[in-house]
């Protein structure tokens, strides 16, 4: 049912969408349109009841990325096309975990500009297009910018998470501040805990190949015993501690490093070192 002025118009709807590719939609609106001076809305919750994905990525006219899978939950948005605020809370039900957050938005093509933060638990990308990477990330991200190309963006990204995993890439810990623009990526501090390691990284880093930078790494292993894992082997004997400093410059298209490595009280597969030390280094790793 809707009723209103011809300026605006007070929507309370319930939708459902038959896709005989995706399956069948559900979608509820309640709240006021605007219809003058600019698309607009006000006070607007959408519930998903659920939304096929594959449905919306598939419309015509949209430049979405392919989407996939089905998500339930809550959206609420106010503001216009220009400087539209929302928040909200949505679930996979395809394994894929949920987000919640929101911010405000500014569309304006490859030039967006964006202010928000979310919450993860267990977030699966793969689940959502079949482009994305596999993931399960946990903890809270926020991002302040312009613009998505890792040439052209500038923007302020913060992440703060535990027990998260990017492809085959885990980490008991993730906490990172860092800067893009004008394809330079600067890294004010990332700190990485992976089952034993932990990395600390900060410095510049090339994004194009026309920007280069050097980022400052370095890494500590209290235990040797926790690398079995990386290393692939099941030797019980493994023991003692290693530390590296090093550098890397360039950008992530050609990345050279350079740096030390020194390891002490070492045992493997049964044979001990009691110090060990080595310089490294590699025009294109």
């Amino acid at each position: 049912a809707m009723d209103g002025s011809l300026d605006s118009l007070r929507v309370d709807g319930d939708v459902r969408c038959a896709d005989a590719r995706a399956g069948t939609s559900r979608l509820t609106a309640r709240g006021v349109v605007g219809l003058t001076g600019g698309r607009s809305v006000r006070d607007l919750d959408l519930r998903l009841l659920p939304l096929q994905l594959a449905t919306r990525s598939g419309a015509a006219g949209t430049r979405l990325p392919p989407l996939r899978g089905t998500v339930t939950g809550r959206l609420h948005a106010d503001g216009t096309a220009r400087a539209l605020r929302l928040t909200g809370t949505l679930h996979s039900a395809n394994g894929g975990g949920s987000l919640s957050g929101g911010g405000l938005v500014r569309p304006a093509g490859s030039r967006t500009q964006y202010d928000v933060a979310f919450t993860l638990d267990a977030l699966n990308a793969a689940a959502f297009s079949p482009r994305a990477p596999n993931t399960h990330l946990t903890g809270a991200l926020s991002a302040r910018g312009r613009g998505f190309a890792p040439s052209t963006a500038e923007a302020v990204v913060a992440a703060d998470l535990v027990g998260s995993r990017y492809d085959t890439i885990a980490a008991d810990r993730l906490v990172a501040q860092v800067a893009v623009a004008r394809g330079l990526l600067r890294a004010d501090s990332v700190v990485v805990v992976a089952g034993g390691p932990t990395a600390r990284a900060a410095g510049t880093l090339g994004l194009v190949a026309e920007r280069e930078g050097a980022m400052h790494v370095d890494v500590v292993v209290d235990s040797l015993g926790s690398l079995r894992r990386w290393l692939g082997t099941n030797d019980s004997t493994l023991a003692g501690s290693l530390s590296a400093s090093g550098e890397l410059r360039g950008s992530v298209q050609r990345l050279g490093a350079e740096g030390t490595v020194e390891g002490h009280d070492l045992v493997v597969r049964g044979h001990p070192a009691q110090r060990l030390g080595a310089m490294l280094s590699s025009p294109d790793v």
